[in-house]
Formats: structure tokens, sequence, C-alpha cells
């Protein structure tokens, strides 16, 4: 899970990096570091879930 956590930060400010990059020199390739921000967000929601998920079984089920 750290270790995860640890890539998903790296790959959070390199997006920034890459939308001000673009931002300056290309605003037509800005895709590509939305893309990035899409597959970021999702490792973010996939790793939240999985972190619910089993913690709530180490809990025994309780909320």
């Amino acid at each position: 899970v750290r270790f995860l956590g640890s890539i998903i930060i790296a790959l959070s400010i390199e997006s920034l990096m890459l939308v001000f990059k673009f931002a300056l020199n290309d605003p037509s390739q800005i895709i590509y570091a939305v893309y990035l921000i899409v597959g970021v967000t999702l490792l973010m929601f996939g790793l939240s879930y999985y972190i619910k998920v089993s913690y709530r079984d180490v809990d025994g089920g309780a909320k």
C-alpha cells in the first residue's frame, strides 16, 4: 500500500509538471497530461477502495 501510494504521489507531481510544460510550450498536447491525471485519479480510487475493503475484513465487518 505504501509503495503504491508513493507511485501515485510521483505520478501526480509528474502530471502537474506536464500541465505547466504543455500550457507554456504546446497547448495542443495538454490532453496527454489530462489522461495522466485521469489515470492517477483512478489509481487513487482503486487504492482507497482496496484499503476500505481490506480494513473491513480485518475489523470483522464492523463499520
